[in-house]
């Protein structure tokens, strides 16, 4: 009986929409009539002046007429029809005879459908569920409700109150007997249908962005009653209300804020909008409030998770994609920015802005390539990767850039774990790349420009080709190169082919090295404690007349001449001859030495 009155007034339903379908909207069908069945909801009322100009109103009104009339002719009481439907949907839910298998329930406001074999449907999931596209039941209250390798039915489902039980693939507890560790108020499945034809997708939302457009103000500028401006990017939007004159803006921006009155800016009136934030438009805004400390436990924003099975064809898997095509121009840093993916910290301090971790058994088997397995590889070939296309450039100005202060460290390594409980196997940093300059230190360090405090082998170890330096420092600060730590071999070696290892050409006000015991003046001199030579001690040559002056600050000295005439040991020396001998400073000037 429900069944045939709610056929009925759907029926109903149908006939009406159809007569008001056909329905001669152009002229009226019918002369207009006005009675206290058709108010006039504030519209002008028709007479002969304005009949012609304004039908709106008469032709609503005949249309209404219209179709009360065709369903009089009818016999058709839509009120009745429906209040008869609704007393049969009264009397088949308070019934106990079985329901019959399809039909809809409703019960405390929620839709149900009746589940194979009669009998009334669970009222306490609150859910819609239409797989393959045909209403039908799915209890999900049997666990599990997917397990892994069955194949996914198509389900929308609604349960109020978190009242779905199941089981996804890296959030099931498997050892959970009741499998009802995860529930949730709405939940999707689908499973692919097609072949590589077309992208399939479980959930779509697409949205054109097309309003919310904000002006730049700018003084003495003319605008238009409705525009919205603001002076900056961070600043409040402005509506012009109205103007006068040539409705151009004052010389100085609006100040006003939220609740003030509207304020006139030169020959413009503007209101107070909102603040610089509210102006944007999202396609999906999540929003999670996480409460009490004695309440919260562990929280996410977004899950996205994704497992792979074993004989996946792995060609092109991708957990988060983030795609941003600008077409529109290009993007003025702190004007117009654009940014991919934007993460800002707010609030108390937060433990990381971004972390990355692998989890999992270092032994697994890890394949490098489609035919190689290489065992007791990590999860990740790189832990952060920046490439570009092709011949793209992927930044116009660095990678890598850090604007910030307050912190410890640019770039930490192992910093959390004191003890240095990790390590890598080949390299901290390691660079392939070729540029004119592979480290470039600009800063100012107060302490050092470069600092290595290690206990390794070598303290810098540079190879390859570079068309400028291996390392240069150009920043302003105590120490150039600063090496500290137990090296097993040097602090610093030069182990290249170069017309020169070690170059010194600075102006130094002290001196040019210095070491334990020994240095080197800006001019060149050294100065040590003893020398020792191995092979030979080679000394360049003088004549006798372009010896230096033998005085108090030249004792001492040991030199060559190599013009001597007739030299005797200790004897004064004589130019303008052959002999070459070493010469002695001495308190009486030079004298050949034997």
């Amino acid at each position: 009986m429900f069944r045939f009155r709610l056929v009925a007034a759907l029926a109903a339903c149908v006939a009406v929409s159809q007569i008001a379908a056909a329905q001669d909207f152009d002229t009226p069908a019918l002369a207009p009539v006005v009675d206290d069945r058709t108010p006039n909801y504030d519209l002008p009322m028709p007479n002969v002046k304005n009949n012609t100009a304004r039908t709106d109103v008469p032709r609503l009104r005949s249309a209404i007429h219209a179709i009360d009339a065709e369903l009089a002719a009818q016999d058709i009481n839509v009120p009745a029809t429906l209040a008869a439907a609704f007393e049969g949907l009264a009397e088949a839910l308070t019934s106990t005879v079985p329901a019959t298998v399809g039909d809809l329930w409703f019960n405390g406001g929620i839709l149900s459908v009746v589940p194979e074999g009669g009998g009334r449907p669970k009222p306490e999931f609150g859910r819609v569920v239409v797989p393959g596209g045909l209403p039908q039941f799915v209890d999900l209250a049997q666990p599990p409700y997917r397990t892994l390798g069955e194949a996914t039915p198509d389900t929308v489902a609604f349960g109020a109150g978190n009242a779905i039980v199941y089981c996804p693939n890296l959030g099931c507890i498997k050892d959970d007997a009741d499998w009802t560790h995860m529930a949730t108020s709405a939940l999707i499945m689908s499973e692919t249908r097609l072949g590589p034809v077309a992208e399939e997708n479980t959930l779509s939302v697409s949205t054109r962005i097309s309003t919310g457009a904000r002006k730049v103000w700018t003084a003495d500028t003319v605008y238009e009653v409705g525009d919205y401006f603001a002076a900056s990017g961070d600043s409040p939007t402005y509506e012009v209300i109205s103007c006068t004159g040539d409705c151009e803006s004052g010389a100085t921006a609006p100040t006003s804020e939220k609740g003030d009155p509207d304020e006139t800016n030169g020959d413009l009136v503007v209101r107070w909008v909102n603040p610089p934030a509210l102006s944007a438009k999202t396609s999906i805004y999540n929003d999670v409030e996480v409460i009490g400390a004695d309440a919260s436990g562990s929280a996410w924003a977004n899950v996205h998770n994704m497992r792979f099975t074993g004989g996946v064809q792995k060609i092109f898997m991708v957990n988060t994609e983030l795609d941003f095509d600008n077409q529109s121009g290009d993007c003025v840093i702190g004007t117009s920015n654009c940014i991919v993916l934007y993460i800002t910290p707010k609030g108390d301090t937060s433990t990381a802005a971004l972390t990355i971790q692998t989890k999992g058994n270092k032994n697994k088997i890890w394949q490098d390539s489609p035919t190689n397995s290489v065992p007791g590889k990590p999860a990740l070939h790189w832990g952060m990767r920046f490439t570009g296309v092709a011949d793209t450039l992927l930044a116009d100005r660095d990678v890598l850039n850090f604007e910030v202060g307050n912190a410890d460290n640019a770039i930490g390594f192992n910093t959390f774990n004191a003890a240095g409980t990790f390590s890598f196997d080949e390299a901290v940093i390691k660079n392939r790349a070729t540029a004119p300059v592979i480290f470039h230190n600009l800063g100012n360090g107060t302490t050092a420009a470069f600092r290595d405090e290690s206990a390794s082998a070598l303290g810098f170890y540079a190879t390859g080709v570079k068309s400028g330096a291996d390392a240069r420092l150009g920043s302003s600060a105590p120490t150039g190169l600063h090496v500290l730590g137990t090296k097993g071999s040097y602090g610093i070696r030069e182990q290249s082919t170069a017309p020169i290892g070690l170059k010194l050409d600075g102006l130094y006000s002290s001196k040019q090295v210095e070491g334990a015991g020994w240095d080197v003046s800006p001019a060149g001199a050294l100065t040590a404690n003893a020398l020792t030579a191995n092979s030979f001690l080679k000394l360049g040559g003088f004549t006798v007349a372009t010896l230096p002056t033998c005085d108090a600050s030249r004792r001492n000295e040991i030199r060559v001449a190599n013009d001597l005439t007739s030299p005797t040991a200790g004897g004064s020396l004589t130019g303008s001859g052959t002999d070459r001998r070493p010469v002695f400073c001495g308190n009486s000037g030079w004298v050949s030495m034997f």
